[in-house]
């Protein structure tokens, strides 16, 4: 009756062996994990990086196969980079996804593996170099510029051990212009045949071989008539800015009117129109128009000057215009309060947001009658014109703008305020 009673016993257990969800993890030593494939054998810093790895046996509760990355010589001694993990217990073939450390230095000789935390174990490593480059570093000086169209100076880029690979637009001489070793000192020169807007994009390589993109837009002036813009503000008598000021402002000056700054040279001032007679001294501005008979003194700054002006240029870059003309259609009426534009109507505190912005901007604090929201750009010319759905708050977009500083105009039957916004 005994033996009965172990031979069924003994059919029981493997009837309830055999049933699904009731396996017997198998034991320790028949764990284990090996490298198949690595997604390439060269990457940059920051690329995508993929192993494939199959795993035996069972594992331990949220055991997890991290991928590990080598130093740079290939050993794991006395550093690694853990660089993805994938939770799992059974076996398998799985890819463990992860991007390279944008911090590594180039090398030839990487090497990753994997370990497993319960229990824990580790592979040999995958068994080839792999190569890693660093990125290039960001250009020390590139982004958006102003210049004039018979030269304009890019400077150098952040890394001398970069090589540095220069394309302008089709109106540029040179076009290119390719440096394989450049200082912080050195500068590269072109030349442009028409005003507006520049896209200049430059291609680094760091050593090793990766690459990066970067494009600035640059402003680059000619010998157009200025337009002078409706938020002006007009000197009728002499006026001095004070010192670390921080509103940037056009100005508008008249025939025998002085503009000069405290004991620094400011950077608050957008635009000058000097009319002839003017004085200017010691601003730094983003772009100055001087007609025959007004005066530059020192400064910073674009200096478009007509014949007969008076130009002491100093660390400012001179254009000079035959016929320069200023275009008043757009002009401020020629009358100042306390340094700013006299006004009819009153203006309100209105608010843009986020400024500088990209795409839609919120305006809160409008008269609900706005009939019209006008942008201009700093030369005074409009670029969009909105229709306000009549609310104290409402937004507009200015995504199909170029980066750069512009000026929005509220309008209603009792106000007109005027905002400055950024395009980034």
């Amino acid at each position: 009756m005994n033996r009965i009673y172990k031979f069924v016993a003994s059919l029981f257990a493997i009837a309830l062996l055999s049933l699904p969800g009731l396996l017997v993890p198998e034991t320790s030593h028949a764990q284990g994990i090996s490298i198949n494939s690595v997604s390439s054998s060269s990457f940059c810093a920051g690329d995508p990086i993929s192993v494939s790895i199959t795993v035996t046996g069972y594992w331990g509760h949220k055991n997890a196969f991290t991928l590990q990355l080598s130093e740079s010589d290939g050993s794991f001694t006395p550093t690694f980079n853990n660089i993805g993990s994938i939770v799992d217990s059974v076996p398998g073939t799985f890819a463990i996804v992860s991007s390279i450390p944008t911090h590594l230095s180039y090398s030839t000789h990487y090497r990753v593996r994997v370990a497993s935390s319960n229990p824990y174990m580790v592979t040999a490593d995958n068994g080839s170099d792999l190569t890693v480059g660093e990125l290039p570093n960001n250009p020390g000086n590139f982004g958006p510029k102003f210049g004039v169209t018979d030269s304009l100076t890019l400077f150098d880029v952040y890394d001398p051990r970069d090589s540095e690979y220069w394309s302008f637009t089709t109106d540029a001489t040179p076009s290119t212009h390719n440096s394989s070793v450049l200082d912080r000192t050195t500068e590269v020169f072109t030349r442009y045949s028409t005003g507006g807007w520049k896209a200049t994009v430059l291609k680094t390589i760091a050593p090793g071989g990766c690459s990066r993109l970067d494009t600035a837009l640059t402003l680059i002036y000619d010998c157009s008539s200025p337009v002078v813009p409706y938020n002006a503000i007009v000197l009728d008598s002499d006026l001095t800015i004070p010192d670390f000021s921080s509103e940037r402002n056009n100005y508008w000056v008249n025939p025998g009117v002085t503009l000069k700054s405290g004991r620094y040279p400011i950077q608050n001032v957008d635009t000058v129109f000097a009319e002839s007679g003017s004085t200017v001294a010691g601003i730094e501005c983003q772009v100055a128009y001087l007609k025959p008979g007004a005066s530059w003194k020192g400064g910073r700054g674009i200096v478009i000057y007509a014949p007969g002006a008076s130009i002491a240029l100093g660390q400012s870059t001179g254009h000079e215009c035959s016929g320069l003309a200023f275009d008043y259609s757009s002009a401020p009426p020629n009358k100042i309060i306390q340094g700013r534009v006299g006004s009819q109507l009153p203006s309100l505190p209105i608010t843009l947001s986020p400024n500088p912005a990209t795409g839609r901007v919120t305006v809160q604090g409008a008269d609900a009658n706005t009939t019209s929201v006008t942008i201009t750009n700093i030369l005074g010319e409009v670029v969009t014109q909105i229709t306000p759905p009549r609310s104290a708050k409402f937004t507009f977009d200015i995504s199909n703008l170029l980066p750069g500083v512009y000026y929005v105009r509220f309008e209603s039957p009792t106000t007109v305020t005027t905002k400055k916004i950024v395009r980034e």
